[in-house]
């Protein structure tokens, strides 16, 4: 079967007027031209805006992790979210 099934799965989340979304599109099998020109497309359109695209391995390496910030990161519930949450800010650690 080529490039015959695609599966897109999406999320997304709404807390104190902070959105999120989180989308991929992935293709079952091999792609058909008409999905890689597509995909080349987008990526030329990226890189056309300024984008640089490099793999998440060559970011990190590029980075001085030791000079981020850190924070702490609590586990808990928030109101009319269901759940268990990755919760970060001072509003929620104690």
């Amino acid at each position: 079967m080529r490039g015959k099934r695609v599966l897109v799965s999406g999320a997304g989340a709404d807390i104190d007027g902070y959105l999120s979304e989180l989308e991929r599109t992935m293709i079952v099998g091999e792609p058909t031209k008409e999905q890689v020109g597509a995909f080349e497309a987008m990526l030329a359109g990226w890189k056309s805006q300024g984008y640089d695209l490099v793999s998440m391995r060559t970011l990190a390496e590029s980075l001085d992790l030791r000079s981020l910030p850190r924070n702490e990161i609590a586990f808990g519930s928030v109101a009319g979210r269901s759940g268990l949450l990755a919760l970060q800010g001072k509003e929620f650690l104690s």
